[in-house]
């Protein structure tokens, strides 16, 4: 059974399903309609310890889908209602919503409301941040003329650190944000991340140094930081050498959720722990795939290593041959993997769950006017199952990456393990003794810039996960 302490004891940067309100509150407080096995919603609530078909206790929930006017209230969901000491939920402020306009922005009293809802919700929460992934779609020009209209000097910022009006407007919106969660949270409540933004370098150090002094107890990177490793390691070298990451004790990577990058994420934890001397640091990453997937009909039946890449499959079961539906869902996941040859170098593993030997595929597709489709049950038990197939996905790549099968881990990711071993270990240099040294880099920065083509070769590639997030969602920041 997969716990806190143990997922927490194990060295590893956690991956958080970024959990669907939908499903929070169905798990809680919903009904099947159908004869569903023996199953109740609850047993769907992997947050619960000690359930007996997947106990998973980590997970982000975003003040964006849930609370949108300050008469709501968080509901008696699977979130609220988890045990506090055995589970972690990160808190997402709403601030792709907010910035776009989906929730209306009412300044001071949407931050207020924000704020408090996190501190009775979540462990660990982001501040109020204006992504800066809504500059090209245009989101950030009504912002501009509202805070030019309310005195500030946006011309004056931009020539003062060489940026464009709308990123001047992302950051002081975000700084505004800042100093009102330091003046009216409550201590203790929830540990807050001071979140990161830009799409470049040039944003992301003039962002950096303009957020860097705020007193909160996490960093979470966001924008172009999530795959960009040039960009996540020349901001950690810059916490380092100010002497701010001592007070970094969660540290959050996101919309990010390749199995690759989950992998590299662990060696950036596992080499400032070691060499740094950051114990305590520890990196999380999310997206909602899983829940997007279940959403538009998609099973995950498995994942497929090899060489090239490590990639999630997916089926569409809107519709699924009578001749498959009697079988369980472990055995489609099973047939539908192995439907393809195996070679020596390609791995196909089936995602087979607990649940799945007691679900028939006819209990997630159970048929109307004479087909396979799904109805209002289906969806939370394809949740459930993609949350699974995530989750094990990234334990087994773990396995691969830093266990004796090398030959399996894509190049890619191989050389920017390398990379950032490098960075922190240092290189390795022939001494007079006709052995090998390593030599401590005295330019860490330098490393970065040599090798950031290398790098930044994951970026793009998001769509490798099951599902490229929906633009609408915080993730596409």
């Amino acid at each position: 059974m997969l716990t806190k302490a143990g997922l927490s004891a194990a060295n590893r940067a956690i991956y958080l399903p970024a959990i669907s309100a939908t499903y929070a509150d169905f798990a809680k407080n919903g009904r099947f309609k159908r004869q569903i096995a023996s199953l109740v919603p609850d047993d769907l609530d992997f947050l619960r310890s000690g359930n007996p078909y997947f106990c998973y206790p980590f997970g982000l929930y975003s003040a964006g889908q849930v609370i949108r006017t300050e008469a709501m209230k968080p509901k008696a969901c699977m979130v609220a209602q988890r045990d506090r000491a055995e589970t972690i939920i990160l808190g997402d402020s709403g601030g792709f919503q907010v910035s776009r306009g989906t929730i209306e922005f009412e300044k001071d009293i949407t931050a207020r409301r924000m704020l408090k809802w996190m501190e009775g919700v979540a462990d660990w929460s982001m501040v109020l941040d204006f992504p800066t992934g809504g500059i090209a779609a245009g989101f950030m020009k009504e912002h501009v003329a509202r805070l030019i209209g309310e005195g500030h000097d946006l011309q004056a910022m931009c020539k003062a650190n060489g940026q464009s009006l709308d990123f001047n407007a992302c950051l002081l919106q975000t700084r505004i944000n800042n100093d009102q969660f330091v003046a009216e949270r409550t201590h203790g409540a929830t540990g807050l991340l001071n979140v990161l933004q830009g799409r470049n370098e040039a944003e992301s150090k003039t962002w950096y140094e303009a957020v860097k002094h705020y007193p909160f107890e996490g960093i979470a990177f966001a924008g172009a930081h999530q795959n960009h490793f040039s960009l996540l390691l020349r901001r950690l070298v810059d916490l380092h050498r100010d002497g701010l990451l001592h007070q970094c004790d969660w540290v959050h990577v996101l919309g990010v959720s390749t199995l690759e990058i989950g992998c590299l994420l662990t060696k950036v934890q596992r080499c400032v722990r070691e060499h740094w001397g950051y114990e305590h640091f520890q990196i999380s990453f999310d997206s909602a795939s899983p829940f997007i997937n279940a959403a538009k009909n998609g099973m995950i039946v498995g994942h497929m290593f090899d060489e090239y890449g490590w990639t999630f499959r997916t089926t569409n079961v809107s519709t699924v041959p009578a001749a498959d539906l009697p079988k369980t869902v472990n055995a489609f996941c099973h047939a539908k993997m192995a439907r393809k040859a195996r070679s020596l170098s390609r791995e196909r593993i089936a995602a087979l769950r607990p649940l799945g030997n007691a679900l028939t595929m006819a209990d997630i597709c159970p048929g109307s006017s004479g087909t396979s489709d799904l109805d209002g049950d289906s969806s939370p038990l394809l949740m459930h199952h993609n949350v699974q197939a995530f989750v094990e996905a990234h334990h087994r790549a773990h396995e691969g990456f830093f266990g004796n099968e090398s030959w399996r881990i894509p190049q890619d990711a191989k050389i920017i393990s390398e990379m950032i071993d490098i960075l922190f270990r240092g290189e390795l240099i022939p001494n007079a003794d006709g052995g090998i040294d390593r030599v401590p880099l005295t330019d860490p920065v330098r490393h970065i810039d040599q090798c950031e083509i290398w790098l930044d070769r994951l970026a793009g590639q998001r769509s490798r996960t099951a599902a490229r997030e929906p633009d609408e969602l915080r993730y596409a920041a």
